[in-house]
């Protein structure tokens, strides 16, 4: 004996839906939390709980994603994504522990960036910055370029736009090769900002082991 239905996960829109398939229950359970689901779906008469439980789940939804160990439902593997670089780096070593704010050389960064995806693969990922201290003196610009995944996993975004990637890229300065094969990560949160990290000991300390941080302007998924 086989059976399918289908509920809804949520009252909101988009509806998720789960459907089930199952034979020779006695009792099946739903009981997770990010599913925001608990029902008895089905008790057969005629079998009893001695039997071997057997059934598939699958989700009838067009982005389930396993990220960090959980389930996301609503994610998306194709993307593109782009903002503005806007942050300060200050002149000091990453063992400091307290900052004069007053008396420490700042350094701006200000540009932008772009990330695409497809089908969970970078597509481009690219960073064009301008960076100098403060008063103004000795400014250059900065290129981040040919970005490599490291792991295997699927690039998603989640329903509330945050994604991490880590690989290895290289960095220009005034438009010449600076550093290559620099260890990368890349996280945007909640939609709003994103936050590169560039390895200190593969950039020679140009960036103090400080991350750069962008505002994102737009994430469309496809």
């Amino acid at each position: 004996m086989e059976l399918a239905q289908s509920y809804d996960l949520t009252d909101s829109q988009p509806t998720w839906v789960v459907s089930i398939t199952y034979s020779r229950i006695e009792t099946l359970k739903i009981d997770y939390p990010n599913l925001n689901a608990r029902r008895n779906l089905y008790r057969p008469r005629g079998f009893t709980s001695n039997y071997i439980w057997f059934f598939s789940l699958s989700l009838a939804i067009s982005s389930v994603y396993l990220v960090n160990n959980q389930v996301v439902i609503g994610a998306s593997d194709s993307f593109d994504a782009h903002g503005t670089i806007s942050s300060l780096i200050f002149a000091m070593p990453p063992s400091a522990s307290v900052v004069n704010m007053t008396s420490v050389q700042k350094f701006i960064l200000s540009g932008s960036w772009n990330l695409s995806t497809e089908e969970g693969k970078l597509l481009n990922f690219s960073s064009d910055f301008y960076t100098g201290p403060a008063n103004g003196a000795d400014n250059h610009t900065h290129q981040l370029r040919d970005l490599r995944v490291v792991s295997e996993a699927p690039i998603v975004i989640t329903p509330e736009g945050s994604t991490k990637i880590l690989g290895i890229l290289n960095i220009g300065t005034n438009g010449k090769a600076a550093w290559k094969d620099v260890d990368t990560e890349i996280m945007i949160s909640n939609g709003r900002t994103i936050r590169i990290g560039l390895a200190d000991e593969d950039s020679q300390r140009h960036f103090m082991g400080q991350p750069i941080y962008g505002i994102v302007e737009n994430i469309r998924t496809r």
